[in-house]
């Protein structure tokens, strides 16, 4: 694949799969949106934004972040990464955090 279909199908990928965890959390996508249906979660919850996403402002995974509930949260604000290219940006701290968030969530 070339690096924009291979960007493509990450998004897209992403999206379905998120979809599939909101459904699987109870999510109705009735006139609910992120930081409503965040007060909802009991789960761990990492929240990983790009501080130059020009797709979603990080000011919105912020609001997500503070509206959650659950015992168990982390946000990441990865300095000058964009939509859906931290790991991309940050393989090394990415890895890093995702272990360190799951190893905080399950002890």
């Amino acid at each position: 694949l070339s690096q924009n279909q291979h960007h493509i199908m990450r998004r897209l990928t992403f999206w379905y799969f998120s979809r599939i965890l909101l459904i699987r959390a109870g999510h109705s996508f009735r006139n609910t949106g992120a930081v409503d249906a965040v007060k909802n979660v009991k789960c761990p919850l990492f929240v990983l934004h790009g501080t130059s996403d020009e797709v979603v402002p990080i000011s919105h995974g912020e609001a997500i972040y503070e509206a959650a509930t659950c015992d168990v949260k982390a946000f990441w604000a990865a300095k000058d990464a964009i939509h859906c290219a931290l790991f991309d940006k940050y393989p090394e701290e990415w890895k890093s955090r995702a272990l360190n968030f799951l190893e905080q969530a399950v002890c």
